[in-house]
């Protein structure tokens, strides 16, 4: 649409791995590469849901918005693979339809990404800071 929101990217504190992307990121560093290649960085909620949700919360404050972002947008480093799994299943923008809600990472679970708790160096700092 139009109207939804750009560039919503989130900060650090809530960035996650898959499992796949996890390893990815390993054998690029020891394969002299750049860690990113061949990984996308994804919404676990579509971005346009979040958009659609604080239109229908009608949002009063910046405060409110603000504390809709901060639980709403975590963002996943996955495989190119992973992503495609997701376009495949229909779920680029929007979440499976047995949603609750609840679950930011519906989706994933519904394309069968496992998670990784491991984060590199450089994002374990940023998130000491949040």
């Amino acid at each position: 649409r139009h109207d939804a929101p750009r560039g919503v990217k989130g900060d650090d504190a809530n960035l996650k791995f898959s499992k796949a992307a996890e390893i990815k990121w390993k054998q690029n560093e020891l394969e002299g590469r750049k860690p990113n290649d061949g990984l996308v960085t994804e919404h676990a909620i579509p971005k346009l849901v979040i958009y659609n949700h604080l239109v229908s919360q009608k949002p009063t404050t910046k405060n409110f918005i603000s504390n809709v972002l901060k639980e709403m947008v975590v963002r996943v480093k996955v495989t190119k693979e992973e992503d495609e799994a997701l376009n495949k299943l229909g779920l680029r923008k929007s979440m499976p339809e047995n949603c609750d809600g609840n679950d930011p990472l519906a989706r994933h679970k519904a394309a069968k990404i496992k998670h990784s708790n491991w984060l590199p160096e450089k994002y374990r700092k940023s998130q000491k800071l949040a």
